[in-house]
This record gives structure tokens, sequence and C-alpha cells, in this order.
């Protein structure tokens, strides 16, 4: 009686050891699928575009900047909307000691880069219908249009958002690779 006890012990370990590998791997699997569809943060100079979007009430103050994924191009944007004002401007970035090429927005409309449509009112944006607020005490870890992720840190100043083609996007800055 005592083997028995001790063969079906030792299956159930067997058992509980594979199914850990297997949680394992398809959580890493899952993992590696996420990484692998965040926008890149790095980029050399002149390679992206930052968005800035503009309030009607403050026009120094951009209320969000959006950094498009490198490599990127104004020929990549489409604009619409009768009251979307677009114009082409080279911006401030923080690693640059001159500004780089960007495109200041203000008013209502629509921009389209790569899958995404980026919805402007005033300011105000939404990427691919989910609206990006600016709370004071979150941050985006990760957005699609399907579910977002925050956490309760966020520093103060205008959102800052780095937008994929894939329509994937999370709070940070394009940074200048070295």
């Amino acid at each position: 009686m005592r083997t028995m006890i001790q063969r079906v012990s030792i299956r159930v370990a067997k058992s509980l050891v594979v199914l850990f590998i297997v949680l394992g791997l398809l959580s890493a699997a899952s993992a590696l699928w996420a990484f692998s569809k965040l926008p890149r943060t790095f980029g050399v100079p002149y390679s992206f575009v930052i968005i800035e979007t503009y309030g009607p009430q403050d026009l120094n103050v951009p209320m969000a900047k959006i950094y498009l994924e490198p490599p990127s191009s104004e020929q990549d944007l489409g604009f619409e909307g009768a009251s979307l004002k677009h114009t082409s401007k080279a911006v401030p970035h923080f690693q640059a000691a001159i500004p780089l090429p960007g495109v200041v927005v203000t008013g209502s409309g629509t921009i389209h880069f790569g899958r995404n449509r980026i919805d402007v009112s005033d300011g105000k944006i939404a990427i691919n219908g989910r609206s990006i607020e600016n709370h004071d005490s979150e941050r985006i870890l990760l957005g699609t249009s399907e579910f977002e992720v925050r956490d309760d840190f966020r520093k103060t100043g205008p959102l800052e958002i780095v937008l994929g083609r894939n329509g994937w996007y999370l709070e940070s800055r394009v940074r200048i690779a070295r």
C-alpha cells in the first residue's frame, strides 16, 4: 500500500512540475510577444517626428507631445478636419541642442499614422478611439485600442506618448541613441 501512495505522489509531483514548466513557458512567450509590439523609444536625430497638441487657451505650453516611432517622417502623416490646423515646425527635444522635426496641431480633427487614428479636440487626444487623459497620478505603461495598463506614478508637465505604427503606445519620450 505504501508503494502505491509513493507512486501516486511521484506522478502528481511530476505532473505539477510539467504544469509549472508549461505555465512558465507560456508566460515567457506572452511577455516576449508584448515586448516585441512596444514602440521603439530610441532613435537617431531627425529619424522621428514629434506632434505637439495645443489647447485653445494656451498656445505656449503643449497639452501633449506624441513621439512617432522612429523611423517616421511628415509624409507618414495624414490630416483630416476643417478646424484642424497643423504646421510643420521644429520643436524642442530634451536631448537636442537644436529643435527636431515636428508638427504643431491646434483645433479639432484626425491625424493618421500607420494603423493609428489620432483624434484631436482642442488639445485633448484619443488614440484609436481610446481617450488619453492627462491624469496627475497615473502613467501609461502600455496601451492599445483594446486595453491600457497604468501605474500610480506620473511626472508633471504635458503628456508625452511614444506611438508605434502598430497602434501600441506608452508614456515616454523617444531618446536619441548615441
